[in-house]
């Protein structure tokens, strides 16, 4: 299986290939959401909901998965990989977005809901990628990366269940 995780020195854009492109579209709709819900929460007055948040369970997890997000801005920089690069500030901008909308508009839930379901079938693309390419990076081996995307799979899934009970 090829190893990719060896970063060229130059700036470049990698071979993504059929599904990992899916993945991306897929994802790019969840990011869009996200980015519509920021707007909508910037343009709120209405204060910050924490403690008694009816949505705290999935405001947990998509606190965790915006930091993942924000921390892999640097890695992707270190990779110097020109779609990964633009793709990560993005998806943090979203998830971020959620995040704001779900501590001042709990009720609201369509737009959250819709990143949720992207990032869902866009991690199954993902992983669809991962078995096909044999792409892998920092040092993790294939079976590695496909369990690694299944546990972000399911990590969303849970996410979307507690916004729906």
């Amino acid at each position: 299986m090829a190893q990719m995780n060896a970063a060229p020195v130059s700036w470049h854009v990698g071979n993504w290939g059929t599904w990992g492109w899916i993945e991306t579209g897929l994802k790019g709709v969840g990011i869009a959401a996200g980015i519509i819900a920021l707007v909508g929460a910037l343009g709120s007055d209405a204060p910050l909901m924490i403690g008694d948040n009816p949505e705290l369970g999935a405001i947990i997890l998509i606190a965790l998965i915006s930091l993942f997000y924000v921390f892999g801005i640097i890695l992707r920089i270190m990779q110097k990989e020109v779609i990964s690069v633009i793709y990560m500030p993005l998806a943090a901008l979203g998830h971020l977005g959620v995040l704001l909308s779900l501590l001042r508009t709990p009720a609201m839930l369509t737009l959250p809901l819709i990143l949720g379901i992207f990032f869902i079938l866009g991690e199954a693309a993902k992983n669809r990628f991962l078995v096909t390419s044999g792409f892998t990076e920092a040092g993790m081996d294939s079976k590695n990366m496909i369990r690694g995307a299944l546990g972000v799979l399911i990590f969303y899934v849970v996410y979307v269940v507690f916004l729906l009970i």
